[in-house]
């Protein structure tokens, strides 16, 4: 049951403009803007594909920890998304202005593709198996 993924990467390959206008605006500005236009775009992706498989994996296991793991995964995600922001900020420092509304466009514009795609209901995928 690999329906998340799936929807995962029909996602990002949808959500491609987003980033690239995310990139664009932020480079308008200046190039460590758009080093952490960079960053929050990583950053999202690799959360959306780690929730992705993990939800994939626990539903294979039992319903009961997949609904664990996606009431206590949100915020296990959201504290892993907030340590790496630090320690990639620790490490390059980071236009935080640039930083707050790359990251809030990102993940809206990508729960607003993923709601639209439900919404749509893609007829290919396998919901139950």
């Amino acid at each position: 049951m690999n329906v998340e993924v799936t929807l995962v990467w029909r996602m990002l390959k949808r959500s491609i403009p987003l980033y690239l206008a995310v990139i664009a605006f932020s480079y308008l500005k200046s190039e460590q803007a758009l080093i952490t236009a960079l960053i929050a775009s990583f950053t999202v992706t690799f959360i959306f594909l780690l929730n992705a498989y993990t939800q994939s994996y626990t539903a294979a296991i039992s319903i009961k920890l997949y609904y664990f793991s996606s009431l206590f995964g949100y915020f296990i995600r959201v504290g892993l998304t907030i340590l790496i922001l630090v320690l990639f900020n620790i490490a390059y420092p980071m236009d935080l202005v640039v930083l707050t509304l790359s990251v809030s466009v990102l993940f809206l514009g990508m729960l607003g593709i993923e709601a639209f795609m439900l919404l749509k209901k893609d007829r290919d995928l396998d919901w139950i198996e």
